[in-house]
């Protein structure tokens, strides 16, 4: 090559390298615009009450749930804290995909160092493409792909203050679910057909496994009680899985009994999900159930727990009134 071709080529190739430095600095930097300057609601955070865990004093999360709707429609951490004095968070949403549960996973582990991480089983059974999990991915590296329409709320705070997170749900990421609607016999006796888990959601439930054992934190699996789908055939799937990555696996469907749960009464839709009254017995039972089983701390009367006190009061006001 010339030497004035292989300077008109270093030429090129500063400038395209230049204008590269300047399209990732300004991603960087809107995307630093655009997150939300606090993990409220009001400020705009997405999910705020499963990233309520940020505004937690940090280090103070004894156990983390991970999963979708049926884990904050049956587990209750204030009621847990009463009863047992182990705090805990439910960091779940509606339909929650295990990308996502990485993205709330690994934000976690960034503030919190939870003795117990309980993944709600539901979530292993939702399938995802691959380019949803690669977004999620792109999401949480580049926020202006999340956070990209709150330009119309965008103002100068957005510009000039920094992140903080100061804000957590009072309920802990708990959603009260009231109204009954009771599950019928046929949902009832399940189905018995072995249901693996998909290949995709495998993937990502080993990695989200071995991040938890990287943080000292001990992953187990545990099913919440519901008729739509408790036959064996699952039950034996997941035990499988768990034996295969060496971790405890409670299935609650297995002591309905014991729990107390009645189906005619404790369900809100049919035998899905629990509603508040389901809610009480499982929290109870498996409170019980993990403070025993894995030696979980007891802060009640610690000053510097004293908030999840008023976070049970707040629970008590807020539960419907029979």
């Amino acid at each position: 090559m010339r030497q004035g071709a292989a300077h008109t080529w270093l030429k090129r190739a500063g400038v395209f390298l230049a204008v590269v430095a300047v399209l990732v600095a300004g991603t960087v930097w809107l995307s630093y615009v655009f997150y939300p300057k606090n993990n409220s609601p009001e400020a705009g955070m997405i999910e705020a009450g499963a990233n309520g865990f940020l505004g937690e004093p940090k280090n103070s999360i004894d156990v983390l749930v991970v999963g979708d709707s049926r884990s904050f429609a049956s587990f209750a951490p204030p009621q847990m804290w009463h009863e047992q004095g182990f705090t805990s968070y439910d960091a779940c949403v509606p339909g929650q995909l295990l990308s996502y549960s990485n993205t709330l996973l690994t934000r976690a582990f960034t503030v919190q160092s939870p003795q117990l991480v309980v993944f709600e089983t539901d979530s292993f059974y939702k399938e995802f493409p691959i380019t949803d999990a690669m977004f999620q991915l792109l999401a949480d590296k580049v926020p202006l792909f999340e956070y990209h329409s709150r330009w119309k709320h965008l103002t100068w705070d957005d510009v000039t203050q920094p992140i903080v997170t100061t804000w957590t749900d009072p309920l802990k990421g708990y959603r009260i679910q009231s109204g009954a609607l009771a599950a019928d016999d046929e949902e009832e006796e399940g189905d018995n057909t072995l249901e693996a888990v998909p290949r995709n959601a495998k993937i990502y439930l080993s990695a989200l496994l071995a991040m938890c054992r990287e943080h000292g934190a001990t992953p187990i699996f545990v099913s919440a009680p519901n008729t739509v789908n408790d036959g064996s055939g699952r039950h034996e799937a997941l035990q499988a899985l768990a034996n295969e990555y060496g971790v405890d696996f409670i299935d609650l469907n297995e002591v309905v009994d014991q729990i107390g749960i009645n189906w005619q009464t404790d369900s809100k839709d049919g035998g899905d999900h629990l509603n508040y009254k389901g809610t009480i017995k499982v929290s109870t039972y498996l409170g019980k159930y993990l403070a025993e089983t894995y030696d979980l701390p007891d802060h009640r009367g610690e000053e510097a727990y004293a908030s999840w006190d008023d976070s049970y009061d707040y629970y008590l006001e807020t539960m419907p009134k029979e």
